[in-house]
């Protein structure tokens, strides 16, 4: 019972750390000159290519799975 209590501390830490930097990157007036953003952009890109939600709650995910998709099916049709 107690690993499992550990395992959830964990999990909501890593949540609320992860909730801070999509807080950040939203608000921040750098940009690609920040190396916080550069990573959370990173992520965002690293998720979407695998997320298969339609409504999924992470920011940016369903507009740059769509984008990702239009330039696979244009790369295709060119290629």
């Amino acid at each position: 019972m107690a690993a499992r209590r550990r395992a959830v501390k964990a999990h909501t830490e890593a949540c609320a750390k992860m909730a801070g930097y999509l807080r950040h990157a939203a608000s921040c007036a750098q940009g690609a000159a920040c190396l916080d953003c550069r990573r959370i952009d990173t992520l965002v890109r690293l998720h979407a290519r695998r997320c298969t939600l339609d409504l999924c709650r992470v920011p940016g995910c369903v507009s740059l799975r769509e984008r990702l998709r239009v330039e696979s099916w244009k790369a295709a049709l060119e290629g």
